[in-house]
This record gives structure tokens, sequence and C-alpha cells, in this order.
């Protein structure tokens, strides 16, 4: 059995397994100190992270000891076609993190705003490019029986990252979700781990290529990383409003709503405008530019249509905010 226990072109690879021996008492250092690092506020939050770069110096060297290991290099062992023409691994350094997460109960019936992301069905990026693989591994660090990852796409596998424990996975490809056996004694239990990310580039690649490629998965994880930062517990009317985007983006019933609020929106639209297509068309009657106009009048109200759909979900948008801001303001209920 390779490094990828669950291999998938269409949805990526996943592999589940432990570090080597010699990793074990380097992982327990980085716990004990990231642990340290962590202020008593953030501890009573849902979710904590320490982006490698700003991590003090002593973190920082123990975390090397576990990038630098050779045992991610087994990782190119998976694609035999790649083997046999080229492959290469490397440490996407810029956006490995240590995280703390205290996984709330009832994942499923909470609002969970900037943090859905972290404990809803998601897939962590968006960008798939010819030749390149961006693979996240999440390593446990501490001793955990109550949350798992669930792999929808691979068999509903749903592995514990417990100590020493590893799951890796396509970055922009692999759905999961994460979900908790939820009980009192379960609810003060926290789990702390490591993220490292490789990419595996197969085949000879132009190294301007790949930089660029780089580039984009840095820019997309700091976004999305700040907009889950600053929203994962709201308290401000922006700090709402972006928590409710991540979670309606995040979340399949509202997805589910999208079309049919998309559709009212156009026959509402559709019959307030039929007068001004009337119009439209006869002016291009009398000019003899009949059709030119149609075309003109068919662009025209394809991006009226756009616009106004847009606006109009904008509002309800707004008002939800609102109202979630507004709750919070005078009950204190997020």
């Amino acid at each position: 059995m390779g490094f990828f226990n669950y291999p998938s072109k269409e949805n990526g690879n996943v592999g589940v397994g432990t570090v080597p021996k010699e990793a074990e008492p380097v992982l327990a250092r980085i716990g004990e100190l990231f642990y340290t690092e962590i202020p008593e506020q953030e501890k009573k939050k849902s979710v904590y992270h320490k982006l490698y770069c700003s991590c003090p110096e002593e973190l920082k060297k123990e975390i090397e000891k576990i990038q630098s290991m050779s045992f991610w290099r087994s990782m190119c062992e998976e694609d035999q076609e790649a083997t046999v023409r080229a492959c290469k691994v490397f440490n996407l350094v810029e956006i490995d993190e240590v995280y703390y997460s205290k996984a709330p109960q009832n994942i499923r019936g909470k609002d969970l705003y900037g943090a859905t992301g972290n404990y809803k069905i998601h897939q962590d990026g968006i960008f798939n490019f010819p030749g390149i693989s961006l693979y996240r591994i999440i390593i446990g660090m501490n001793f955990n029986q109550s949350v798992c990852t669930s792999f929808s796409d691979h068999d509903n596998i749903c592995p514990i990252v417990t100590t020493n424990s590893y799951i890796a996975f396509d970055y922009n490809k692999t759905r999961h979700e994460v979900i908790k056996n939820s009980s009192e004694e379960n609810d003060k239990e926290f789990r702390i781990m490591l993220k490292l990310h490789f990419i595996v580039e197969k085949g000879k690649l132009d190294p301007r290529y790949v930089s660029m490629v780089k580039k984009l998965f840095i820019y997309q994880f700091r976004i999305s990383r700040y907009l889950m930062k600053i929203s994962k517990d709201p308290t401000t009317f922006y700090q709402f409003f972006v928590g409710l985007a991540c979670q309606y983006y995040n979340t399949v019933t509202f997805t589910s709503y999208l079309p049919i609020m998309m559709m009212a929106t156009y026959t509402l639209y559709f019959f307030d405008n039929m007068n001004n297509m009337d119009n439209m068309n006869k002016m291009a009657k009398k000019k003899k530019k009949k059709k030119r106009m149609n075309k003109m009048s068919v662009v025209y109200n394809i991006f009226r249509y756009v616009l106004f759909n847009c606006l109009c979900l904008l509002v309800v948008f707004c008002a939800i905010v609102t109202w979630y801001y507004l709750r919070f303001r005078i009950y204190g209920i997020r």
C-alpha cells in the first residue's frame, strides 16, 4: 500500500497513516510549545491558527524537522507515469501552520460563521492546474477520540486524527467534513494539529509556471484565512456579513434555494419590463434597424436581469445579516 490509501483522479488522493517513529518526540515538543503560545481567551473559541512564519524561533526549528522529512517524498510513488517522467515534492512553507480546534457540540445545528469552512462539507481550494497538485497533511499532536474527518467521496471513511497519526488529501479536489461525537465529556476536548502543505510537480514544467501557481495558492490561502479569522466569532455588522457569507457558501441548504430565488426574481423583472421591450421594438421598426436593436436589447436586458438579480440577493442577504447582528446586540445570541 502506497502513501495514498484511497486514490482518486476525480476527487483527489487521500492518505491515512502514522508518522515515522523518529517524528514522534518532535511532534510532542511542537504540541507543548504551541499550547503555551495560545492566548487564554483563544482557548475558549472554536479555532486558533498560527502560521509557521510567525512562530517563535524554537517552535520554527521543531516544525522544520517535520517539514524536511524524506517520508513526504513518497507522495510521488503514487503516480507511476509521473515517477518515470519526473516528479518533485516541495514544501509550501508560506501556508504551513499549527492549529488549535475545539469543535462545538451539534455542529450540524449551529451557526459557525467563518469557522464553517473548518466543520461543514467543503474543499479547501478552488484551483486545479495541469501537472501540479497541492496536498494538505494534518498531523495529530494530542489524544482525540471524538472528532473524525469524513471523506464522503472516498468510501465514506472517517479517520480520527490523534497523536502521531495523519491524513493527507488534495487541497483543491477533496471534499471533507469534520464530524464530532457529541457528549458533555467530549465537548471539553480539543485538538492540536500541525498542517503541512506540499506541491507535487509531475513532469518537467516551466519554473515560471510553477512559481505562478505557487503564488496563486498562497494568495488564495491568505484571503480565505483572513476572512475566516475575522468572522469566526463575529461581533460587528461587517464580521456578521463576512461570516454569514462564508457559512452560506458552504451550506447546501442555501444553494438549493438559490435557483428558486433567481427564478422568482427573473419572473418579476420580466413582467415589469415587458412594456420597455415593446417600446424598444417599436423604435427599431421606425428606424429600420430592427435586427440591430433586437440584438442590443437582448444584451442590455440580460445585463439588467443579472444586475437586478444580484441587487435583490444582496438586499435579502443584508436583511438577514441585520437580523443576526441585532439579535446579537440585544440578546447576545450568535
